[in-house]
């Protein structure tokens, strides 16, 4: 099917939403987009919603398979998808009426990223971008930005099939967290061109809780894992030297106040920090510790991990997360 558009749904026990989800998406895709579907071994009715409006709308079409997490179902959804342009939809959220006219103001830009808005209960919550990533008009210095901000869904973002194809960019299945970070970061060291577009193309519902990628536990190791993932990738980029330093220096001092988040997490479940500062320990003797720290915050943190200063590190730890409402 030669379309402008595919559109990658993966499934999980998702019946509740799911007739919502489609419903905001199937008028509008006629002539104009794929809707890829992949049942990730549901236990509910969803598969036999997937297959009913796979038999009213040719523009969907829907893959079973087992069970295999998020990150499995959306690269299936890659592999199957046809479209120039990707885009990704949670089944237990939804898009305006004017979506794809939305994806098509980024023109053809390599790499699209939209405002959204957040659903907690009655609330609608905007979800704006910050300004300094939709004035910014040099495409390293956004990509910076995105990061330092911290917007790391796929499902506010337009991709180029192709250049997901040539550089072979999948989301890594042995992570439960972290790897739509992972993605988008990957992807966009691969652009030449990239857009901010400030209208809203998006409703994320938080309030389910069976969603397929928001049901992953919290889990220490992963936070580290996704690092030891994410530092290669940008070292070895094409950037030039000092673009490629300035991201080093984002992504050290979001990986120190990743650490400090798993520190919060492990002082509230009672378990031993052992584990994690062996992680951390490992993971900058790997490192690098000579990536210059951005402000004093970040030279505290990463100076109490290199020291093992464990009584200033949990403390700090402590009064960072507390304050923060964590």
């Amino acid at each position: 099917m030669n379309t402008k558009y595919s559109v990658i749904i993966p499934v999980y026990n998702a019946a509740g939403t799911l007739h919502r989800c489609l419903d905001s998406l199937v008028d509008q895709a006629q002539g104009r987009a794929e809707i890829v579907l992949v049942n990730d071994g549901s236990k509910d009715e969803s598969l036999r919603i997937c297959r009913e409006y796979e038999s009213k709308y040719p523009e969907i079409k829907v893959i079973d398979q087992q069970n295999a997490g998020a990150s499995a179902a959306r690269n299936t959804g890659l592999d199957a998808a046809g479209g120039t342009y990707i885009s990704f939809v949670d089944s237990d959220d939804c898009v305006p009426v004017n979506y794809f006219e939305l994806l098509d103001e980024a023109g053809d830009a390599d790499f699209a990223i939209y405002a959204y808005v957040r659903v907690v209960g009655d609330k609608q919550i905007p979800v704006d971008i910050p300004q300094s990533i939709l004035k910014e008009n040099n495409h390293y210095d956004r990509i910076i930005e995105i990061v330092r901000n911290r917007f790391a869904a796929p499902w506010n973002k337009r991709y180029k099939r192709r250049i997901i194809e040539e550089k072979k960019i999948r989301f890594k299945q042995d992570l439960i967290i972290g790897e739509d970070f992972l993605f988008g970061l990957t992807y966009m060291l691969c652009c030449r061109s990239s857009c901010a577009c400030a209208d809203s193309i998006y409703c994320v519902d938080e309030s389910s809780s069976a969603s397929v990628t928001r049901s992953a536990k919290y889990n220490p190791t992963q936070f580290v894992k996704i690092y030891e993932y994410a530092f290669p990738v940008v070292e070895q980029c094409s950037w030039d030297d000092i673009y490629r330093e300035r991201l080093l220096q984002q992504l050290d001092y979001l990986f120190c106040r990743t650490s400090f988040v798993a520190a919060a997490y492990q002082q509230k479940t009672e378990i031993s920090d052992c584990s994690l500062k062996e992680l951390l320990q490992g993971f900058y003797d790997q490192s690098r510790w000579s990536i210059q720290p951005l402000n004093a915050t970040h030279a505290l943190m990463k100076r109490c991990i290199k020291n093992k200063a464990a009584p200033v590190y949990w403390a700090v730890s402590f009064i960072r997360n507390h304050r923060a409402g964590k």
